[in-house]
């Protein structure tokens, strides 16, 4: 039997700030979107749901905000569900599987980082395969750590 491939990297950046929560598990689950522009006009312009687990889950809501360009890598999943009404519904998603912090470093709020330090916050490439969960800091004077091509 032949098999199939579901997998998708994209570039672009936050439409709004991440939505952290936790399931009964005690596992972490954030939501969020990213606008991949295609050219210089506006109608270009595709908008995605992402869905991170875990370590990534943690690294999105504490590193991102509206308006960050990021590169994600994972795969496509469709949900479906019946809404009040009785009416079928479905989403496709994107889970995320690497992420990869596009743009500089930014000014970051997050009171826990300590600025003074150079490498408290970094460019990390940011992994969940198979519950095995990988934290990576690729040194910020290689900038190829950050292109997933």
């Amino acid at each position: 039997m032949g098999w199939d491939l579901n997998y998708c990297v994209l570039i672009g950046r936050l439409t709004r700030d991440p939505e952290l929560r936790y399931t009964p598990n005690g596992d972490a689950v954030c939501n969020f979107s990213i606008a991949n522009n295609k050219g210089n006009k506006d109608e270009d312009v595709s908008f995605f749901n992402l869905v991170a687990w875990n370590k990534v889950a943690d690294v999105v809501s504490k590193y991102l905000k509206k308006g960050r360009k990021v590169c994600v890598e994972g795969n496509l999943r469709q949900r479906r569900w019946e809404d009040a009404n009785g009416q079928k519904r479905s989403i496709v998603e994107v889970y995320v599987n690497q992420l990869h912090f596009v743009d500089s470093n930014p000014n970051v709020d997050n009171a826990d980082v300590d600025k003074g330090n150079d490498n408290a916050y970094q460019k990390p490439g940011v992994t969940n395969k198979g519950g095995n969960e990988n934290f990576s800091m690729p040194s910020d004077n290689n900038e190829d750590d950050i292109i997933p091509y």
